[in-house]
């Protein structure tokens, strides 16, 4: 059979623009507040303004999924989200238990660039909004609401009271856009994560009469939610032992649960997720090109479900030395559940049929960290 040597890591992108996304900065003036839209009523009794300076780096321009050259990234540096919404959740002077008060601020692109920028950094601007003082959880979300209703029926029904670990994107988002894979990549989600520890964390709004905030400034940062599946091979090694003919024609991206139909769907806040249910669906992604059969790379990105550890199938096909043509059946199995903003790099060298296993398990350390395969 074919003989495989497979290569694979995983890691943010915090020194890419297309990788690491949003830095909110918050903190509460005492001045009157610029407009927005407020989709949840308030008392206007303690009243005060929280302005948020916001950072959003360049994003991806082409869509779908495609095949790429072997030495090179795709490229992925041009915006395409229109919609920013902002979610508060109020909670007691405790801080442990949540009032049933949220509310919901939404600012286009459009307003966003014309707001004003810090003046060392023009890819920070200030928004600034009225809010009632009180204990708050702060969320964030962009996307493009000429997309579908999708992430605005679940920001509004998160308004209404669902649970914010349920919200749910679908891996069809932005399908057959002129723009879809910008579209899709756009979509960035986050928190308020004062310890850095992945859990939201409390902050408090009140006036600041006096200009002195002191301290440091609270900082809220959003990332892309998909994560990136990038696979490469190599048949050279092949060709240079007696074989023929090998290529590798198509890849299936599946979930592991066979209930789940089509694509599936994603969670917007996956590593909030508790539970246990699989949204991971399937999907098959074709290498038409002969060159590229033999020699060649693709992407496939996927919003993470907070749960499932997904799979990649792909066959090979081969003519050995004898002139006997063979098929194999491959398989690669995350062992655990892909990470938001994460790039999944596998190498692939394809080498001969001998002594070599079908049934791959890929491990890595997640964000930051390079990872191993276990054979």
């Amino acid at each position: 059979m074919i003989k495989l040597l497979t290569v694979i890591s995983a890691r943010r992108r915090p020194d890419c623009p297309a990788w690491g996304w949003c830095a909110f900065l918050l903190f509460p003036l005492f001045m009157a507040s610029c407009s927005s839209d407020d989709d949840g009523g308030s008392a206007v009794d303690n009243l005060t303004t929280v302005q948020l300076y916001v950072s959003v780096p360049a994003l991806p321009a082409d869509d779908g999924t495609r095949i790429g050259d072997p030495g090179q990234d795709d490229d992925e540096d041009q915006s395409a989200w229109n919609t920013l919404t902002l979610m508060f959740e109020y909670f007691d002077e405790d801080g442990t238990t949540a009032t049933g008060e949220r509310h919901l601020y939404t600012i286009t692109a459009g307003q966003f660039n014309s707001l004003p920028s810090l003046s060392e950094n023009e890819n920070i601007k200030r928004v600034t909004l009225p809010m009632t003082e009180g204990r708050v959880k702060v969320y964030g979300v962009t996307y493009s609401d000429d997309a579908g209703q999708d992430i605005k029926t679940q920001t509004d029904e998160w308004a209404g009271g669902s649970e914010l670990q349920d919200l749910t994107i679908s891996n069809d988002y932005a399908n057959g856009d002129q723009a879809e894979r910008a579209k899709y990549l756009s979509v960035a989600t986050g928190f308020y994560d004062e310890n850095k520890d992945g859990n939201p964390d409390i902050f408090n709004i009140e006036t600041v009469i006096s200009g002195d905030l002191g301290g440091s400034i609270p900082v809220m940062t959003l990332t892309r939610l998909a994560a990136k599946i990038d696979i490469q091979w190599d048949a050279r090694e092949a060709y240079g032992s007696g074989y023929s003919d090998v290529k590798v024609t198509d890849f299936t991206f599946s979930g592991d649960d066979a209930s789940v139909t089509g694509s599936g769907s994603g969670r917007l806040f996956p590593s909030l997720y508790e539970g246990s249910v699989k949204l991971s669906g399937s999907k098959t992604f074709v290498n038409q090109t002969p060159i590229s059969q033999r020699n060649g790379r693709v992407y496939h990105y996927v919003y993470p479900d907070g749960v499932s550890t997904p799979k990649v199938k792909f066959s090979i096909d081969a003519t050995d030395k004898d002139g006997v043509s063979e098929k194999r059946y491959y398989t690669f199995t995350f062992n655990a559940a892909l990470k938001k903003a994460t790039w999944y790099k596998i190498r692939t060298f394809i080498k001969g049929f001998t002594n070599q296993k079908t049934e791959i398990t890929i491990t890595h350390e997640g964000p930051g960290g390079e990872a191993v395969t276990t054979e």
